[in-house]
């Protein structure tokens, strides 16, 4: 039986170094992001706007307080990853090819989600993940 991990990220930390940081001593080849749960600002998410292969990716930066719905995920050891991941993702300083994506509410209960970027924490985010054998 595969154990859940629970990643606690703190008030004003980057999400996506938290997770390196978290990462860089474990010899994972995988890990899913099964949920996560907090609230996030400085959110940046991309999203295709058309059809062109590769699709056109529009990318919008929110800076305000965001209540996170959905936080779902997988990230690979550079060089095991999935022949499908997109090209981006595979291109940071660290060991691993991140791929998330993300719902979050505004303050006014609208919703914005897409591929994430970037984001701090607001006031906590916990992240639950599973590697993968």
């Amino acid at each position: 039986m595969s154990t859940v991990h629970m990643l606690q990220i703190t008030q004003g930390q980057d999400v996506t170094k938290a997770l390196y940081a978290y990462l860089a001593d474990k010899r994972w080849k995988g890990v899913v992001i099964l949920g996560g749960i907090g609230s996030i600002t400085s959110l940046t998410v991309a999203n295709p706007v058309d059809h062109g292969p590769p699709p056109t990716i529009g990318v919008k930066k929110l800076d305000e307080p965001l209540e996170v719905v959905g936080f779902t995920g997988e990230l690979f050891a550079k060089g095991v990853e999935p022949g499908n991941m997109p090209g981006f993702a595979k291109d940071n300083p660290t060991n691993y090819v991140i791929h998330i994506h993300i719902s979050v509410s505004h303050s006014d209960g609208t919703m914005t989600g897409g591929g994430y970027r970037e984001a701090t924490v607001m006031r906590g985010l916990n992240l639950y993940m599973m590697e993968l054998t």
